[in-house]
């Protein structure tokens, strides 16, 4: 069903609300009470932010004023985040509203339509930008979170206000379908009504001045708002104006097509049940796991000043003309299915904002995630094209030959000594997720595997070691074996190491630095010096990667616990810890700190064992050398009181698990299981809320697990045999 029938419905039974429906049920959390004053006031404008409705925009007026322009009558108003997704479904047997059945996914910033509110996880206030981030409502369902998180990014700047909108999708249903392409409000913005003249730019001569038009409003009750379609809306900007041309302006650059109107009546302030609307529109497809963003301006002024902001605001962020799509080491080869390949874009002109979607033309080849990872599923060609999100349609494409003959270029070690066992002085082992090289004579080496079909060197330029020098030699060397049609024989490279060392240090070495190292090089296999001269002591090596660029050194780092929340219970509760490195092309290997190990410990995965009462503040440091680091401050609980002895029946068993797994929750409710492995991703769901004991399936491969018991916030380990 189309946005524009949704909202007819949606504002017949908005109106009723207004005049009849009593009190609106509060939902204060804690989290709000102790958060920043969402509030912004630069002596132009105040905006202030409703933390008891997701963090809406509840207010906006000229500082210093009494009197905001934006209409609060209810849920479905105020400026907002608000998506579509999937088919409509009929769920009134699971509590869905009659008035909003059938009914798409549809997770809303402020509540739902029995009046129940999103959850704030966060709030922060930096200078002239709130941030915030909850969890939606499902519009049509009674106090049914959304399995989603939003985001809101909102900085003052005179009299203009930028928001930056995310949503993150999170979803395990299978009902609503994927695929399928949605009238997108971008944002859903409701003026005051008394704001009663409409005012755009309709033409083929956008961002030259030529003369405004003031479409006539078109009232609600006549049927529908108006609908600027076709692209018609070039400026890509509305704005409703009182008499004197002063008003509040909507300005977004993906959008042409605009929806404007008003239900009720001109003259109507911010709690009155009339009021105008404004929604920039755009078709988008989002899926269970759909990574959504995009910014918008409001901008407050006369309409030449509105205009005026607006023409300042396009020159300084232009549209996108031109897209180079590229890989990471200019290969058009993948080699190897369930392999990856980074791409890349650079756009132009070199100011435009670099957003795009990532497609590629056949998903059964490979798939491409939001920030341009390719991977491998079947052999053949794939197109991968980059579209500029600015709305010009602008894009760009690489082609990439996918083959399943891999040619492996790193070996991590992280289970076994993947090949590396041929030594010289010196035995060899799988310790800990390292090659672990004991030296016990003159001249130690180890050799890696013979290949198969001779190694290639196309577009390989830097060989990356990490490892551990507990030697007193301070060098070693990395040699290369040529095939016969290279002319046989064999070459090295040197590089540095510290004596005597008890920690893991990254080396680079570039290998075009050898004349020998020439593009279309075959070789034969790689061997290890680890050191020169030493006749004993240990070498322990992390990884060994032969790479096309030195990735770059990390700039930023957050942290995040699975579920984001700030609290465990239980002494021995683990909690998983994950660390985002920024740029994406750096190295995502950090290190985990605690400040208080009698409070909690971490491990070098990240997983918080809790061990007393008190507050820890877990820490991530870059590995790369770089000094960059993230906190997060997490308070633990042992839980032992007897007012909380209900937490003292939850567990899951048998724990190591094989096929089956139960979990009791007394007399706690759950309200859905998810199992991730260690890297977060999601491997099994289970959405039912139950209290007491639910036995689940697991058919899992050997290995270990989280387990997330949702409602609760209680994660623990869990083994598989």
């Amino acid at each position: 069903m189309l946005i524009f029938n949704r909202l007819k419905i949606f504002f017949g039974i908005i109106l009723c609300w207004s005049l009849f429906s009593p009190g609106l049920k509060s939902q204060v959390l804690s989290a709000a009470s102790e958060a920043p004053d969402p509030i912004l006031d630069n002596g132009v404008l105040t905006l202030k932010l409703d933390v008891t409705r997701g963090g809406a925009i509840s207010w906006l007026s000229l500082s210093g004023s009494n009197r905001s322009i934006v209409n609060i009558a209810d849920e479905g108003r105020y400026i907002q985040q608000s998506y579509y997704a999937g088919k409509s479904l009929d769920r009134k047997s699971e509590g869905q509203s009659p008035n909003w059945s059938p009914w798409s996914w549809n997770p809303i910033q402020v509540g739902d339509a029995f009046r129940n509110r999103a959850k704030i996880l966060d709030i922060q206030k930096n200078g002239n930008t709130l941030y915030v981030k909850c969890i939606p409502m499902l519009w049509d369902m009674n106090n049914k979170p959304a399995e989603a998180e939003m985001e809101q990014w909102t900085t003052l700047s005179g009299n203009v206000l930028t928001v930056r909108n995310k949503i993150t999708c999170l979803r395990t249903d299978n009902i609503y379908a994927e695929g399928i392409s949605n009238d997108q409000e971008l944002p859903a913005v409701y003026p005051i009504s008394a704001l009663k003249n409409l005012y755009t730019y309709i033409g083929d001569a956008p961002f030259t001045n030529a003369p405004v038009s003031n479409p006539v409003t078109v009232f609600l009750s006549s049927g529908f708002w108006g609908r600027y379609l076709n692209e018609t809306v070039t400026e890509n900007w509305m704005a409703y104006v009182d008499d004197n041309k002063w008003g509040l302006g909507v300005y977004n650059p993906l959008c042409k097509n605009f929806i404007a109107g008003m239900a009720g009546q001109p003259g109507g302030e911010a709690t009155s049940g009339s009021t105008s609307y404004i929604a920039p529109v755009k078709k988008e497809i989002l899926n269970k796991n759909s990574v959504y963003e995009y910014e918008y301006y409001l901008i407050v002024g006369t309409v030449s000043e509105i205009r005026s902001k607006i023409y300042q605001i396009q020159a300084s962020n232009p549209l996108i003309t031109s897209i180079l799509v590229r890989s990471s080491g200019e290969v058009s080869t993948l080699n190897g299915l369930g392999n990856t390949l980074q791409m890349v874009t650079t756009v132009f002109p070199s100011v435009a904002k670099n957003l795009v979607d990532w497609s590629v033309d056949s998903p059964a080849l490979a798939t491409i995630d939001g920030k341009g990872m390719l991977t491998a599923l079947k052999t053949g060609t794939v197109t991968i094209k980059a579209t500029a999100r600015d709305g010009t349609g602008i894009s760009g494409s690489k082609t990439i030959t996918i083959t399943d003959i891999p040619q492996k270029n790193g070996w991590e070690f992280t289970s076994s000594t993947e090949g590396w066992t041929s030594t010289h002085s010196g035995t060899v082992s799988n310790a800990e997720g390292n090659l672990v090289f004991n030296i016990s004579g003159p001249d130690p080496y180890v050799s890696g595997p013979v290949f198969v079909e001779s190694w290639n060197t196309n577009g390989l330029r830097y060989l990356w070691l990490r490892l551990k020098n507990e030697t007193s030699d301070s060098a070693g060397s990395f040699y290369i074996f040529f095939d016969t049609a290279s002319g046989g024989g064999f070459t090295s490279v040197s590089f540095p190491l510290n004596p005597n060392d008890h920690e893991f240090r990254d080396v680079f070495v570039d290998l075009t630095a050898n004349p020998k190292w020439i593009p279309g090089s075959k070789i034969n296999y790689f061997r290890l010096d680890p050191v020169n001269s030493s006749v004993s002591g240990t070498v322990s090596v992390d990884f060994i990667r032969v790479m096309a660029n030195r990735p770059p050194l990390a700039t930023s780092l957050t942290v995040k616990s699975a579920g984001e929340v700030n609290e465990i219970k239980g002494k021995g509760t683990t909690l998983q810890f994950y660390a985002t490195v920024i740029p994406a092309l750096a190295d995502s290997t950090v290190r985990w700190t605690v400040d208080n190990q009698l409070v909690a410990t971490i491990d070098a995965k990240g997983l918080l064992t809790a061990l007393s009462n008190g507050s820890v503040k877990v820490k991530a440091t870059a590995f790369d050398g770089s000094g960059v680091f993230g906190t997060r401050e997490i308070a633990v609980s042992l839980v032992t009181s007897a007012g909380n002895l209900e937490w003292a029946n939850l567990n899951i068993y048998p724990n190591p698990a094989t096929n089956r797994l139960t979990v009791s929750s007394g007399q706690l409710k759950v309200d859905g299981i998810v199992i991730c492995d260690l890297q977060g991703r999601t491997v099994l769901s289970f959405g039912e809320s139950f209290v007491g004991t639910k036995t689940i399936d697991l058919s899992l491969e050997s290995g270990t697990y989280l387990v997330r018991l949702k409602g609760i916030d209680r994660t623990y380990k869990l083994i598989v045999n």
